[in-house]
C-alpha cells in the first residue's frame, strides 16, 4: 500500500495544480502572446501528467510490463482529465470548455507517452 501512495501522489498532486489553474476565474497573462503561451501550457501540463501517470502505473503493476498497453491506458485516462477538466472550465466565472484546448492536451499527453515509452523500453 505504500508503494501504492507512494506511486500516484506526484499523479494526485499534479492533477490537483491543473484543477486548481482551471478554477482561477480569466486567468490571463501579461504577455503579449497569452494565447501561444496559454497553447504551449496546456502541452506542458498534460507532458508532465501522462510522465508521472507512465511512471506510476510501472512502479504499482511491476508484473505488466506490456509497455504499448500501458501507453494506450495512460494515454486514455490523462485524456479523459484533459475533457474533464475543460467540462470543469465550463463552470469557471470567466472560463469556458473548449475542445479545442482538449486537442492540446491530448498533443502533451501523446508526447508525454511517447518519449516515456521509448526511455523507459531502452
Amino acid at each position: 500500500m505504500n508503494l501504492f501512495f507512494k506511486s500516484w501522489l506526484p499523479v494526485l498532486l499534479w492533477g490537483f495544480l491543473i484543477f486548481y489553474l482551471s478554477s482561477i476565474p480569466n486567468l490571463k497573462s501579461s504577455f503579449e502572446a497569452d494565447f501561444i503561451l496559454r497553447k504551449f501550457a496546456h502541452i506542458f501540463e498534460y507532458f508532465i501528467l501522462a510522465v508521472l501517470v507512465f511512471n506510476a502505473w510501472l512502479k504499482t503493476f511491476k508484473r505488466q510490463i506490456d509497455f504499448k498497453k500501458i501507453a494506450f491506458y495512460v494515454f486514455i485516462i490523462a485524456s479523459f482529465y484533459a475533457i474533464s477538466d475543460e467540462f470543469h472550465q465550463s463552470f469557471v466565472f470567466g472560463r469556458h470548455g473548449d475542445i479545442k484546448d482538449v486537442f492540446m492536451d491530448s498533443i502533451g499527453v501523446l508526447c508525454g507517452v511517447i518519449i516515456f515509452y521509448f526511455g523507459k523500453k531502452k
